[in-house]
């Protein structure tokens, strides 16, 4: 079983992960991509639950259903001569719409990058990869990654550089060489930054102030400079993630230290 497998069997039971295959489920805790593919999705889910119960049903909903399940079985479907398409809905698209439409529900899938970034994050905080260069050093760290020919991350927050580093880590970034500095954001928490080109890749982040995202226990800041992106996750809470950031957003994004 691959992953595109395992994730189409995944993909029907979020909300009853014990009636996925064994395999599936075996397979999701050792992928790291995969199995933060399904946290998220879980917690989609959950949160589309949630949103449903709390929304009131609408009123003769009942009876619109029953009305049109006796309508489509009485009489076929009348074809529109303009598109051809079914003139009157099934009751199975009529409940899905009438319940739907009052949520204003949507989901945007995450760029891979941004997937990939955040699953070296979550790798490297569960123990499960190791820094190449320990270091409580910047410059040693960056002189590193460069005689590695792996992204150096310039232009940082002067409140970024100025937390203690712990050590650095040359990755990959769909298929593209990247690398991975962390940092200690907190005493109990580890910040983990990760810098890769932005040339030729797909939704690459913006320019200017940082957005600021949460994906689980994850607290993200994505930003670029030039041609480079930088990722930053954490599982300190945002409050201390954006202070980072205070000054450059309050000055424009003028005050960095390479």
């Amino acid at each position: 079983m691959n992953r595109e497998e395992a994730q189409k069997k995944l993909d029907a039971c979020t909300l009853r992960p014990g009636d996925a295959e064994a395999e599936a489920r075996a397979f999701a805790d050792q992928d790291p991509v995969l199995g933060e593919w399904l946290k998220k999705r879980t917690d989609l889910d959950e949160k589309i639950a949630d949103t449903l119960a709390e929304t009131p049903v609408p009123r003769g909903l009942n009876e619109r259903l029953l009305a049109a399940m006796m309508a489509e079985t009485a009489e076929p479907p009348v074809k529109t001569r303009a598109t051809g398409s079914t003139a009157r809905m099934t009751w199975l698209a009529l409940a899905a719409i009438v319940t739907l439409s009052g949520v204003g529900l949507w989901w945007n899938a995450q760029p891979k990058w941004e997937q990939e970034a955040l699953a070296i994050a979550a790798q490297l905080n569960a123990g499960q990869l190791s820094l190449d260069v320990l270091s409580p050093d910047l410059s040693k760290l960056k002189n590193v990654l460069l005689q590695a020919k792996a992204p150096t991350p310039e232009q940082l927050p002067q409140d970024l550089t100025a937390l203690s580093p712990l050590g650095c880590k040359v990755i990959q970034i769909q298929g593209q060489p990247a690398s991975v500095v962390c940092f200690q954001i907190t005493p109990q928490q580890i910040a983990h930054l990760v810098t890769f080109s932005t040339v030729g890749l797909s939704k690459a982040p913006a320019i200017g102030d940082p957005r600021f995202t949460q994906e689980g226990e994850w607290n993200i800041a994505i930003w670029r400079v030039g041609n480079q992106g930088h990722f930053l996750a954490t599982k300190a809470d945002a409050p201390t993630l954006e202070r980072l950031f205070a000054w450059l957003q309050a000055l424009g994004w003028m005050r960095f230290l390479a």
